[in-house]
C-alpha cells in the first residue's frame, strides 16, 4: 500500500490500491474512505472497474435510504369525485 501515483487511484474521495498478485494482475483494494463508506474500506476487487461499480452502488443505496417517504399520490377533488362515483364508494 504506497501512495505511489502509479499506483494509487482517488475516485470519489476513495484512495485505491493497486496490490497485484501473479493470479490477479489487476487486482485492487481500497484503502482509505470517508466515514460514510467505512464498509468498504480494505475490500479487494479484481480491477479497478468493479471496485468504481461497487462505491458507486454504496453511495447509491445511501442517497435512497435518505428518502425520508414516497411522494404522495395526489388526486384532484372532481377526479376524485368521479372515481367514488364509478366504483361505488362512499366517504
Amino acid at each position: 500500500m504506497s501512495k505511489n501515483p502509479k499506483t494509487t487511484v482517488r475516485f470519489k474521495n476513495v484512495r485505491i490500491d493497486l496490490v497485484s498478485t501473479s493470479s490477479f494482475p489487476e487486482m485492487v483494494q481500497i484503502v482509505k474512505t470517508p466515514t460514510s463508506l467505512k464498509k468498504l474500506n480494505g475490500k479487494k476487487f479484481v480491477n479497478l472497474e468493479k471496485a468504481k461499480i461497487a462505491i458507486e452502488y454504496e453511495q447509491t443505496i445511501k442517497l435512497i435510504g435518505k428518502v425520508v417517504s414516497e411522494p404522495k399520490f395526489i388526486v384532484p377533488n372532481y377526479i376524485g369525485k368521479e372515481l367514488k362515483k364509478e366504483f361505488d364508494l362512499s366517504e
